[in-house]
């Protein structure tokens, strides 16, 4: 009878300090043998636990099992509770929130916000993720309905790739010649274009010139350079120019 009373104790104890048949730490074992018998202790005890289900009960419950385990936290439990004596506009605060996460989710932005959540990021910073998520999704409607757009969506850049290997395949099955050529010798082609021809070129429009100039070709007859293109930055020319 005494192993019985003493097994039920140890429960209700567990049950009180967990919540539930989980394991004591060392550290409630060593509250519970210094504990001093008190008639107080187990008022005390029902007055905190119908205290904190009364609190708890004005959070959403997916909110409810983190405030939780924090008042089960005998000092985390004390700042909690001052924060929120600190803070009586936060309840509206936080359903105000809830209410924009429902409005934002239903029209597609929850990833973005649970995004926002997982990063941590600053409050300041998340109006230009939402913002971007938007955007996002609205040039993926456009591709996906606009068909002159096709192309760039993933399939069709896939297409795209797999037909342009098969040309190179085929170009080198030819016993076409492709010859590489270096950065360096692009800028002394640009350079020459400018002061030479007269000619503004991009980078990839002198390629064809560079590889004529370094040697890298040896035409056996005339032969025409394509050089058309004159997308260069102003600093990169300018770069050029001075080397």
């Amino acid at each position: 009878m005494a192993l019985r009373g003493a097994l039920e104790w140890a429960r209700r104890l567990r049950a009180m300090i967990t919540g539930g048949p989980g394991p004591l730490t060392p550290g409630h074992l060593n509250a519970a043998e210094s504990a001093v018998p008190t008639d107080r202790l187990a008022k005390a005890a029902d007055a905190w636990h119908e205290a904190c289900v009364a609190l708890l009960a004005a959070f959403s419950p997916q909110r409810r099992p983190e405030l939780a385990a924090e008042l089960d936290d005998y000092s985390g439990g004390y700042h909690l509770l001052e924060a929120m004596f600190e803070d009586p506009g936060g309840r509206e605060v936080w359903h105000a929130y809830q209410a924009a996460r429902v409005s934002l989710a239903a029209h597609g932005m929850g990833a973005a916000i649970d995004f926002c959540i997982a990063e941590r990021i600053e409050a300041g910073q998340v109006p230009r993720v939402i913002e971007r998520a938007l955007l996002q999704e609205w040039s993926d409607y456009q591709l996906r309905a606009d068909p002159a757009l096709a192309p760039l969506l993933a399939a069709g850049r896939d297409a795209l790739v797999d037909r342009y290997q098969r040309l190179d395949r085929a170009l080198a099955a030819a016993g076409v010649e492709i010859t590489l050529v270096d950065d360096a010798a692009v800028r002394r082609a640009i350079g020459f274009a400018y002061r030479e021809i007269g000619l503004v070129l991009e980078p990839s429009a002198a390629i064809g010139l560079a590889a004529l100039r370094e040697g890298l070709l040896e035409p056996r007859s005339p032969c025409v350079v394509i050089a058309t293109g004159a997308n260069i930055e102003p600093d990169l020319l300018d770069q050029v120019l001075r080397q």
